[in-house]
Parts: C-alpha cells; sequence; structure tokens
C-alpha cells in the first residue's frame, strides 16, 4: 500500500503562478477603479462648482452638497480594499470569482483545490486524486485568466478621468484665479471667501446707510484689477424697480429715489453679482451748545460764565475767551471748525478757544460715523461789543440848593453796570461866578465788587 506525502497533492507550480497573476491583476484593476472614480468624484465637483460660479454666486449649502458627494466617492478606495484585496487573497476566493465569469475553468480549480485540501478522499484513492490534480494542471496550463478582468467600464472610466483633468489643466492655465478661487469654495464650504468673477467692481459696503428720504446717488466702479469691463450695468431696488446705466469714463452713475424703509438692492455688471442693505437714516444733528466765557482780567471775575447758545447771534465781551462745546444725536468721525479739524470725542466735541478781539463768524461742520454730513451745518455770528460806561442815576437831587452850615442835602444814588460796580463816591467843589471851582473834597458813598451789577 502506498502513502503520498502530504506536498504530493498539492496544486501544480504553474496554476499556482496563473492564480498569482490573475490575483496581481484583480487587485491593480479594481484600485485603479477605485482610485479613477474617486478622482472622477473630485474633478467633477471642482468642474460644477467652477460652473456654476460663473453663472451664480454658489449657496454654500450646495457646496457642501457637492463636497458631500465628492467625499462618498473617495469613500470607493477603502470599500474595493476591502471587496477586492482582502476578501479575494486566498486561491479558493480566486476561483469563485473565475468561476462567474468562466464557469468551466472556475469549477476545474475549485475542484483541484478541494481535492488538495480533502485528506479522506487522498487516503481512499491517492493515485487518482494525483491524476486529476495534474491533469488538471495540464489541461489549464498556459490560460490567462486575467483576460476575463478587461472589462469597457474600466476604459471609459479612465478616459472620462483624462477628459476631465484635462479640463481641469486648462481652466488652470487659462484663468487660474478664478480655477483657484473656485477650488478653495469647493474643498472649504464653510470658508467666507467671494466667488471670483471676470467683472470685478470695488465693494460696496452693506449696509449701505443713506440719508433718509433724499435721493441715493449710488456709484459703481471697476476694480483695477477686473479682467472684464462690461460697458452697462443693471441695478434693481426691493426686487422690483430696475435701472441700468452706462459706463462713463471707467464708472457707472445711478440717481435713485430716496428711502424711508430699509430694503435691498441688487446690482451686477457682466458675471459680477451683488446684494446689498440699504439703511435710510436721519442726518446727525446738534443736540445742544454750550458756551463757557471767560471775561478780560481787568474785570476781575472769577470763573467762567456757562450759558446754552440759543439762536444764530453770540454777544461777547470784547477781550473775553470764548470755549464751546458740543453735543451731536450720533457718534461722530471727524468735524472741522472755521478752517481746522477737530477731534470728536464719541457724540461731543470741545471746540477750540476763541480770543475775542472782534467781529467774526463761526462755522461748524460735522460727519457722522456713518459717512452723513449734517444737513444743516453750524454757522453762528460772534459779535464782539465793548465794555459801555456805567450808569448813575441821582434822585432827589435839585439842581439848585441854598444850604446853612447845620442843614442836610438827603438824595438818592443808584449806580448799575452789568459787569460789576466797584464802587459810588461823592466828590465836592467850591462853585464861584466863573462856574465849579477846585475839588474840595470827597467821600465814598458804597463799595461793590466784581459780581455786584448794582448798588444804591
Amino acid at each position: 500500500m502506498n502513502s503520498s506525502s502530504p506536498s504530493a497533492f498539492e496544486i501544480p507550480s504553474s496554476l499556482k503562478g496563473q492564480l498569482r497573476h490573475f490575483r496581481n491583476r484583480l487587485w491593480v484593476l479594481k484600485l485603479v477603479e477605485a482610485c479613477t472614480f474617486s478622482v472622477i468624484g473630485f474633478l467633477l465637483g471642482f468642474c460644477l462648482v467652477f460652473g456654476l460660479d460663473r453663472l451664480v454666486d454658489t449657496p454654500e449649502i450646495i457646496r457642501w452638497g457637492v463636497l458631500g458627494l465628492s467625499v462618498l466617492a473617495s469613500l470607493s478606495i477603502p470599500f474595493a480594499l476591502e471587496r477586492w484585496i482582502w476578501r479575494r487573497r486566498r486561491f479558493e476566493q480566486l476561483a469563485r470569482l473565475l468561476a462567474q465569469e468562466q464557469p468551466i475553468v472556475g469549477d476545474q480549480i475549485l475542484g483541484v483545490l478541494q481535492l488538495a485540501d480533502d485528506t479522506s478522499e487522498q487516503q481512499r484513492s491517492p493515485h487518482l486524486v494525483e491524476a486529476a490534480i495534474r491533469q488538471v494542471g495540464v489541461r489549464l496550463e498556459g490560460q490567462d485568466f486575467a483576460e476575463c478582468l478587461a472589462h469597457p467600464r474600466t476604459i471609459r472610466r479612465v478616459n472620462f478621468m483624462a477628459a476631465l483633468l484635462a479640463v481641469s489643466f486648462l481652466l488652470f492655465a487659462i484663468t487660474s484665479d478664478a480655477a483657484t478661487n473656485a477650488l478653495v469654495r469647493f474643498t472649504k464650504p464653510w470658508s467666507d471667501v467671494d466667488r471670483y468673477t471676470f467683472a470685478q467692481l470695488k465693494s460696496v459696503s452693506s449696509p449701505m446707510v443713506v440719508a433718509k428720504g433724499e435721493t441715493i446717488n449710488f456709484q459703481l466702479e471697476f476694480d483695477p484689477m477686473s479682467r472684464w469691463r462690461p460697458d452697462s450695468a443693471q441695478l434693481k431696488v426691493a426686487s422690483a424697480v430696475r435701472y441700468s446705466a452706462s459706463k462713463t469714463g471707467g464708472l457707472f452713475q445711478f440717481e435713485l429715489p430716496g428711502q424711508i424703509d430699509k430694503t435691498t438692492l441688487d446690482y451686477s455688471v457682466g458675471d459680477y453679482h451683488k446684494q446689498i442693505v440699504i439703511e435710510p437714516v436721519a442726518r446727525p444733528e446738534m443736540k445742544s451748545l454750550v458756551a463757557a466765557v471767560e471775561l478780560p482780567a481787568y474785570l476781575q471775575r472769577k470763573g467762567e460764565e456757562i450759558f446754552e447758545v440759543r439762536g444764530g447771534t453770540l454777544s461777547i465781551l470784547e477781550g473775553s475767551r470764548l470755549s464751546l462745546s458740543a453735543e451731536m444725536s450720533r457718534d461722530l468721525i471727524s468735524a472741522e471748525f472755521n478752517t481746522g479739524k477737530v477731534e470728536p470725542d464719541g457724540n461731543k466735541l470741545e471746540l477750540p478757544e476763541i480770543h475775542v478781539l472782534e467781529d467774526n463768524e463761526i462755522r461748524l461742520d460735522w460727519v457722522d460715523r456713518f459717512g452723513l454730513a449734517a444737513e444743516n451745518p453750524l454757522r453762528l455770528q460772534l459779535e464782539a461789543i465793548e465794555d459801555q460806561l456805567p450808569t448813575l442815576v441821582c434822585e432827589n437831587l435839585p439842581l439848585r440848593k441854598v444850604l446853612l452850615t447845620n442843614e442836610v442835602l438827603a438824595f438818592e444814588v443808584r449806580a448799575y453796570d452789568d459787569f460789576g460796580v466797584g464802587r459810588v463816591g461823592l466828590q465836592w467843589s467850591e462853585a464861584n461866578e466863573e462856574g465849579i471851582g477846585n475839588p474840595l473834597g470827597e467821600s465814598l458813598l458804597g463799595a461793590g465788587g466784581p459780581e455786584v451789577e448794582s448798588l444804591e
């Protein structure tokens, strides 16, 4: 009785080589198909975003969707690794796959593999098993099992990927800025990257604050980097009223009716489309104007006189120093006082001190944080007034009166000066035939002060 060694029932080495060759071709082909499908998904997503961006500003949600489909396409690689490599690594697995395309060949290989592993059959008739294995090896020798792997779908997929690659490289070669922009917007849909347009305009802030109820002069200007400069622009207010303008010196000028409520404005030039919000607000007004006056030193008045200015004329004593402070209805960004700039502090202005020596005009213009100027700038006439002589009134004093030495002359003296009565006195002189002679004496009737405006 013959006993065969376990190695005597191994499948022929030629058949092993054929199966290994088939496995290698299968792995390469399926990995190529998976990688090709993944690349196609990426390139299609890029080209789709590029094409949509040429027509509209592709919404973020659509870009998220395109990126998601491209990511799903890339999952074909791990799927291929699991299905075609991990589950097609053993000879039995390869034989079952062959049986689907070449049933006769696959069944024969499966039979050989089963005989090589079936110890009971080997012990019962070892010579028949050995002969059967050798016979199948001879019959299949020289056959290329990988021929069944050739599939037109793979060729079409590779050709389609090549076409997409060619289109993508062409886009980068012709317009690298637009292609780079589309690539960033495709791969990073969450980023705040504006779409690239061949017609480029200088940005307009949104919301755009305008004067409430006043005509809006809206201007569009090309960016120096613009590669396309169409001759006309279209504009639409509140998605209803449409306007158009022709290019004049590189600018588009629109004169729009005044707006009362917040609304939207859509404008387009070539492939450039933009929507902004128009927010009408009232122009900044002056809420109050306070004057602080420091009177001349000879008046000996301490401190400043502070009062609110009302009207268009301000009368100040000549030689005084005037300081003005204004409060506006809104924070300011700039102000101009007479011919100089004034730095605002929020909605307040401290104007430079004025030495009042002559009549003058005070001019004040301001611009608020929205860029709106005052509707009625301040025009204030400054009048320098002279310090008038005091007013003196004597009552019950007769023009002529004869008095004895023991008689008394009674009368009242009233003095008034709006900037203070220092003192009031009496001086008497000898009367003669020629008139009033030399002073004979004087007497202080009352002492006032810098703040005393009247004295009796």
